[in-house]
């Protein structure tokens, strides 16, 4: 019974580490490493490639609106609040929406710098600006805290990234991160089509208010009128009353 059981003993020492054995085995330090540094610096590379496409993106915004005629019909809070929810919503969908992890952190910071821009900003071109420094802000943030953000999604990366793989890449971009090849001019067609139907929509409301005002005057006129009558009486009725 005990040869049998040297016997079995030895068999088991032969045989190759079961895949359970694998997966508690702990990675080489200096190897998790390395994999993490990977998946930083392909992320900061493509953060910075997407803030400069989105940057040149709001550019041509700017450059179209202040080739127009009538500048001053972008410098409303109404045009800003289009623009601003258009451009959220650009951002979310590079970010593969907002139920994403990096689209949650997206969301919550830009969502707050457009509100900000479009109370505050009173000029189309620096609301404009204000987009651009708000994308730009985000890309550090993600730059500089990456491994928070996707903290629940991390050690499935760094296992993806191990012995120089690239095979965390595509999950990385499930988890939110945009691509560097967001073509510019995409965005900015969609952003110069809002301020397009905006410009067309503002004669419209223009003509309104025109129309609306001596309609205004009117009752103003009469209610000064009637004010004036009355008073007249009443300064009539104290003189019979004197006299």
């Amino acid at each position: 019974m005990a040869e049998d059981d040297k016997k079995n003993t030895g068999e088991d020492a032969n045989q190759p580490p079961s895949e359970e054995q694998l997966a508690t085995q702990e990675r080489d330090p200096d190897e998790a490493v390395f994999a993490e540094q990977a998946i930083l610096e392909y992320a900061a590379w493509v953060l910075d490639q997407f803030q400069q496409n989105t940057q040149l993106a709001l550019d041509n915004l700017t450059a179209w609106v202040q080739g127009q005629t009538e500048t001053a019909t972008f410098n409303d809070a109404g045009f800003f609040d289009q623009a601003g929810k258009s451009f959220m919503d650009q951002m979310m969908s590079a970010c593969g929406g907002s139920d994403s992890p990096i689209g949650q952190t997206v969301f919550a910071q830009l969502d707050g710098a457009i509100d900000q821009a479009v109370r505050d900003e009173s000029e189309a071109s620096l609301f404009i600006e204000q987009l651009s420094r708000g994308v730009r802000d985000i890309a550090w943030y993600l730059r500089d805290n990456l491994q928070s953000v996707l903290a629940g999604q991390w050690d499935q990366l760094r296992d993806l990234a191990y012995e120089g793989s690239t095979e965390f890449i595509p999950v990385l971009h499930g988890f939110g991160l945009p691509t560097a090849e967001m073509n510019p001019a995409d965005l900015s067609t969609q952003l110069t089509s809002v301020a397009q139907a905006y410009a067309a929509a503002a004669p419209k409301k223009q003509e309104k208010v025109e129309e609306e005002a001596p309609k205004e005057e009117t009752a103003e006129a009469e209610e000064k009128e009637e004010e004036a009558e009355s008073a007249q009486q009443e300064f009539q009725e104290e003189k019979e009353a004197g006299a």
